[in-house]
């Protein structure tokens, strides 16, 4: 059995990972699987109030996570 690599961007991917416990991706072979991303900045202040920014800020963090994972980004996407 492989084992699995777990992926967090450094900033708030982290510290939301050591607050709730769980992975931003994981590396399963030569495929890498993301959760949800959340509309966060990089520190992980949040505007409930500003959905459009959120929408553009989880993909960025979508981004952030692909880079972490050692990917092209949305090259290797499908």
């Amino acid at each position: 059995m492989s084992s699995l690599t777990y992926i967090n961007e450094q900033g708030a991917g982290q510290k939301y990972s050591d607050l709730c416990h769980f992975s931003q991706a994981v590396v399963l072979g030569n495929i890498v699987k993301c959760s949800g991303q959340g509309g966060w900045e990089p520190s992980g202040a949040l505007n409930a109030e500003d959905i459009p920014s959120q929408v553009e800020l989880a993909f960025q963090n979508v981004d952030r996570v692909l880079q972490a994972s050692g990917l092209r980004v949305w090259e290797d996407v499908y």
